[in-house]
């Protein structure tokens, strides 16, 4: 009798030593949870340009492979106007895009293009907490900003002589992304929308009068061969995105889920601070390939700025009566 519970003892020994070997054998083969993109850019411009990359980076890091990004492609897959209801349905799990590529998703969410704040001043003031509720109606979580910078960065060109705001009047302006509409219509330009890769075909064949762009993408696609002439007075930022389909993202464990908001953190301080140095060479770029940067005097520069962040707020009010006030009220400093 003994020496059968001796054997019994032994069997369990034996399975419990065999459980601990094996079970972390199993986890450690597991198959990684992957995570399908798709962006509002080619992959290189996408992972080199914004917080992509870095993103993608961080969590395969972080995670010792268990989690993965993978970039399932571009415009040339998917219009990127498709990419929000992409996402919400499932057929991919993330996507970077423009706020405002998706905004019938989540109306409101454009105005992050006319925030003040750093990323992170945006988590420490409550927007981000706002803009997350506001994508989990719509069945998304809103990750953080693709477009992550520090100082105001867009800047609009012309091809014609500019040398006061009175000279803007009648200009046609383009852009990729529709919200900053108000702002160029309240300068007196005609606004229409001009995806990147047709930008400078449109300005070649004067389609358009002018581009409202960053440095980045000025450069990135070679504008200066067409346009030699930019306002000096940067406002706005990107409000590219990083979105997850809320499904997918439930369905990570807790300890992938803060890796993922660790990683996007970290990808948006990182980047803003390398894209803020990156204006000084961009700059130098511009001007040695003949850009001429406008100066307006001190008074018409103020009224100029303010004038276009007037004219934005004004219109995202009386469209969105309940969050717009919210959301200026966490997103602009004066």
């Amino acid at each position: 009798m003994m020496k059968k519970k001796n054997f019994r003892a032994l069997l369990v020994s034996c399975f419990l030593t065999l459980t601990w070997i094996v079970l972390p054998l199993v986890a450690a083969g597991a198959e990684p949870v992957v995570l399908k993109m798709v962006g509002f850019k080619e992959k290189t411009f996408l992972f080199e340009d914004e917080t992509v990359g870095l993103l993608a980076d961080k969590v395969e890091k972080l995670s010792k492979g268990r989690l993965i990004i993978k970039f399932a492609g571009g415009p040339e897959v998917m219009r990127p106007f498709d990419m929000g209801i992409a996402v919400k349905k499932g057929v991919f799990q993330m996507a970077s895009l423009p706020a405002d590529f998706y905004t019938p998703l989540v109306p409101g969410a454009e105005v992050l293009i006319a925030s003040e704040c750093t990323p992170s001043e945006e988590r420490k003031l409550g927007a981000y907490d706002l803009l997350l509720e506001m994508h989990k109606k719509a069945g998304l979580f809103y990750l953080g900003r693709t477009s992550a910078i520090n100082v105001p960065e867009f800047l609009i060109s012309s091809n014609k002589p500019v040398k006061t705001r009175e000279d803007l009047k009648g200009l046609k302006i383009g852009a990729i992304s529709p919200a900053p509409a108000p702002s160029i219509g309240a300068l007196g330009c005609t606004f229409s929308i001009v995806p990147a890769p047709e930008q400078y075909i449109a300005l070649e064949k004067g389609v358009v009068d002018g581009i409202l762009t960053t440095r980045k993408m000025f450069v990135s696609s070679s504008l200066f061969e067409v346009i030699k002439s930019f306002i000096d007075h940067p406002f706005f930022v990107g409000m590219a995105t990083t979105i997850m389909n809320l499904d997918a993202w439930n369905q990570l464990p807790k300890e992938l889920q803060d890796l993922l908001i660790k990683a996007q953190k970290e990808a948006e301080e990182e980047h803003a601070i390398k894209n803020t140095k990156l204006q000084q060479q961009l700059d130098q770029k511009m001007k040695d390939a003949g850009v001429k940067y406008i100066k307006f005097s001190p008074a018409e520069a103020e009224g100029y700025v303010k004038t276009i962040y007037s004219a934005f707020w004004d219109t995202q009010i009386k469209k969105y009566p309940k969050v717009g006030p919210e959301l200026m009220k966490l997103l602009r400093k004066k």
